[in-house]
């Protein structure tokens, strides 16, 4: 089985995981489907699950900066 790297404006053949990603998003039917970022895109993108536009790529700064802000807003609602 050949994988290309998720990213649509990266044609990258899928070599080994070596300084590579590979994320496995679950479906609401439980299904397991498998995204493979390469070693030039995974520093800078993320692979997402989106409840309405489905599977996206996206910058991780995006993700981890909403991470951040969600951790600080669990933080406060523990200590209210």
């Amino acid at each position: 089985m050949m994988f290309e790297c998720a990213n649509p404006n990266c044609s990258a053949d899928f070599l080994h995981l070596h300084e590579s990603e590979l994320f496995l998003i679950e479906f609401p039917d439980r299904t397991v489907h498998r995204y493979w970022l390469c070693g030039a895109c995974a520093p800078r993108m993320c692979v997402v699950a989106h409840p309405i536009e489905g599977v996206r790529i996206v910058p991780r700064q995006a993700v981890e900066e909403r991470l951040d802000v969600e951790t600080i807003r669990d933080s406060s609602r523990r200590a209210a």
